[in-house]
């Protein structure tokens, strides 16, 4: 379980607006249920844990973090849920290689 909370506090620090995150058991977090349950028929194991904000602690949001407490511009765009989070990521120069990996994030918030 705290393998879960580390994964749901990198994707708190890099979306402060949402409260819950429904995490599957091969770390993945979904803001909505409907998409992790949907995720999990493709794991072995299809528990998914329901993490508020208030379960993740300080330590776990600091372990979280990388690159000497920041999280990289690459992480944040793979913490995105929506196509609007990764366009307001990168709308300020940012640069090639996370241009290219927000383009596969939006891809596959599209699908």
């Amino acid at each position: 379980m705290e393998e879960l909370k580390k994964s749901a506090a990198k994707h708190f620090q890099a979306n402060p607006a949402h409260d819950v995150y429904h995490v599957t058991k091969d770390g993945q977090c979904f803001v909505k249920w409907h998409d992790a349950n949907e995720h999990s028929k493709t794991i072995k194991n299809r528990d998914i844990a329901v993490i508020k904000k208030s379960d993740v602690t300080v330590s776990d949001s600091t372990e979280a973090m990388t690159r000497g407490g920041e999280m990289t511009l690459i992480e944040k765009i793979n913490a995105c849920t929506t196509e609007a989070e990764v366009n307001a990521l990168i709308k300020n120069n940012s640069p090639k290689v996370a241009k290219e990996a927000a383009k596969a994030k939006i891809a596959e918030l599209n699908k």
